[in-house]
């Protein structure tokens, strides 16, 4: 039978600690000076797609631009009124991005679906649930939202998910209408 051997004990290295020069000490000690910020929360307007005609059941979108530094969007589209409940609106979809649009390569790590673990993820499932980020031109009991008016608007507030984004807006109903989408961004 073969004997065991013993386990090799190492001793541990004894901890040195370093001395810092007073000055540095001191140096250390003082508040930090951090960049100067904005007194109130940084905000923006951009326009993602310009206002144009949307031919039916169709859709434009729009190569990523920067957003980075914001933290929260809150997207804008507003389209042509409608005039009847036979009308369908638009729907908008938000893509983030890690990367720019590429001639020739496109975007690399875009996603237009988020997953929020601080109250979507439930557990013992194994498949959670995605929020897609995207608004509809019905509203559950299958109305419209508004009819009538100067325009009709959705609005899509979500975190900023990459310091891309880029929006694909959708005319769903039969004839063409016009539509634009506006971001307001802020700290």
């Amino acid at each position: 039978m073969a004997r065991k051997s013993a386990p090799i004990r190492k001793k541990p290295t004894p901890v040195k600690l370093i001395e810092l020069p007073e000055a540095e000490l001191e140096a250390l000690r003082v508040a930090p000076i951090f960049a100067a910020t904005c007194n109130r929360a940084c905000t923006s307007v951009k326009t993602l797609i310009s206002r144009r005609v949307v031919p039916p059941r169709s859709g434009i979108g729009t190569p990523p631009i920067n957003i980075d530094g914001y933290r929260k969007l809150s997207a804008y589209l507003i389209s042509d009124p409608l005039s009847s409940t036979t009308m369908r609106g638009f729907s908008l979809r938000l893509s983030f991005s890690v990367f720019p649009f590429q001639t020739g390569i496109g975007v690399v790590g875009a996603a237009d679906c988020f997953f929020n673990f601080d109250t979507e993820c439930v557990s013992g499932v194994d498949q959670q649930r995605l929020n897609v980020l995207a608004t509809s031109d019905l509203k559950t009991n299958n109305g419209l939202p508004r009819l009538g008016g100067r325009d009709l608007a959705h609005i899509l507030h979500t975190p900023v998910l990459g310091p891309y984004v880029s929006a694909t807006m959708s005319n769903e109903d039969s004839a063409a209408r016009s539509a634009e989408v506006l971001v307001y961004l802020s700290t």
